[in-house]
């Protein structure tokens, strides 16, 4: 009788399991079909695709439980193909795509984290993380991606023989990325990493393949030269004007050095000033410093205009360029914070003498004293051309970063923290 009663338990287990089991395959069998449904629709009958049902099969199969459908769908949100782009939906996605182990999308979510793409928070140290999970699943760009990451150190500390050993596997397969980060080690590192032949065949093959990187590096290398690297001007100026015809920035900017310099070419330093426009006008201030420091000292084809380069100088640091104040201090020297301060002082005694600041909060009163003192110095100040620059309160903005950005920060770095909060109070108060 018990040995009856346990036979028919038994018999009941594996019914009831067998039937959690189908239970459990049928989703994954929808999802699978969901799935391939979706690649059919994508490659379309007869040629004639079908965006928009594409993708809601690819939705249909990813909210089933298909990690390689999510990953399809992140990528479709990504770009908008049959539905309307969605940057957030398509990080979520990617990072479910992501954790299931599909390595496509652990380098898209990736790059989503490394730019803050679709309001994530920018998280380089994370961002390589997945690309590492990618690159030991054998994905190129995960290698590319983390090799990049090792050479230039952004969100992992810089490891060039890590990086090298990364970026090889994926530059056999001729991913471009690996084949331009691979070539400018070999081209300009220093002893057994370095291959300067086999950098600049990488180069050249990366820049054929049309990456903006390799166009430059390859540019630059060969306009200049380097340690190794003979200069060959012609060439170089033809893959720079490549990169720049791209709006790259960087191209943009060797270019201006080629005809500022004369190297290959004549000297002329129009040529020069309209390259390094085209950088600024497509982000890069750089571009204003570099016209800014040609019109300080003159030279073929452009005189100097010391008051013209202090307003290239202004731009590009009310832009938020910080290495322009540098060129603005060449021109209207303050010495020290110290100075500055002594001479703003005498003014805002006078100032607050003439003006009642009463009804603000202690904050705001300290910041308009404090930014009074700035724009209201007065001062015939001497610059490198012996002119002489006056202050004028139109340069309200200027000298508000300028005390903002500079003097106060100048002041923390000079002293201990004790000190810089007693001057910091003097100043203020």
């Amino acid at each position: 009788m018990q040995a009856s009663i346990r036979l028919a338990m038994t018999t009941v287990a594996f019914l009831v399991s067998a039937t959690v089991t189908q239970a459990q395959d049928r989703p994954a069998a929808a999802a699978e079909q969901a799935y391939q449904d979706a690649l059919r629709l994508q490659q379309g009958a007869a040629g004639k695709a079908d965006p928009a049902a594409a993708a809601e099969a690819f939705r249909r199969a990813a909210d089933a439980g298909h990690a390689g459908a999510a990953c399809a769908y992140a990528d479709i949100l990504l770009n908008g193909r049959g539905v309307a782009t969605s940057l957030n939906a398509a990080n979520v996605y990617a990072e479910r795509a992501a954790s299931a182990g599909v390595p496509a999308c652990m380098v898209l979510y990736g790059d989503s984290l490394q730019s803050g793409r679709g309001g994530l928070g920018k998280d380089a140290t994370t961002a390589f993380q997945w690309y590492e999970k990618a690159a030991a699943a054998g994905d190129a760009r995960g290698q590319a991606r983390a090799g990049e990451a090792l050479r230039t150190g952004n969100g992992v500390a810089p490891d060039l023989p890590r990086a090298v050993a990364l970026l090889k596997p994926a530059a056999d397969r001729q991913d471009p990325d690996a084949m331009a980060a691979l070539g400018y080690i070999r081209a300009t590192a220093k002893g057994e990493l370095a291959q300067r032949d086999e950098g600049l065949r990488l180069l050249r093959a990366a820049a054929a393949a049309y990456v903006p990187a390799a166009e430059y590096w390859l540019g630059e290398l060969l306009a200049f030269g380097g340690d190794g690297i003979k200069p060959e001007p012609e060439e170089g100026r033809k893959w720079l004007m490549q990169a720049a015809s791209r709006k790259d920035t960087r191209g943009a900017l060797g270019l201006a050095r080629i005809y500022r310099d004369g190297l290959g070419v004549k000297a002329d330093w129009n040529e020069a000033a309209k390259w390094a426009q085209g950088a600024y006008r497509n982000g890069d201030w750089a571009g204003a410093v570099f016209i800014g420091r040609m019109l300080q000292k003159g030279g073929p084809g452009m005189d100097k205009d010391v008051n013209e380069a202090l307003q290239f100088f202004k731009r590009a640091y009310g832009e938020g360029y910080v290495p322009a104040l540098a060129a603005i201090r060449d021109l209207v020297p303050y010495k020290t914070a110290a100075e500055l301060m002594a001479m703003a002082d005498e003014a805002a005694r006078y100032m607050s003498s003439q003006a009642s600041i009463t009804g603000r909060s202690e904050n705001s009163r300290r910041y308009a004293l404090g930014f009074a003192k700035i724009i209201n110095v007065q001062a015939d100040l001497q610059t490198n051309g012996n002119m002489h620059l006056t202050v004028q309160a139109s340069d309200m903005d200027l000298l508000k970063s300028f005390f903002e950005r500079y003097v106060v920060r100048r002041i923390h770095e000079l002293e201990n923290h004790d000190a810089w909060l007693i001057t910091r109070t003097q100043v203020l108060n």
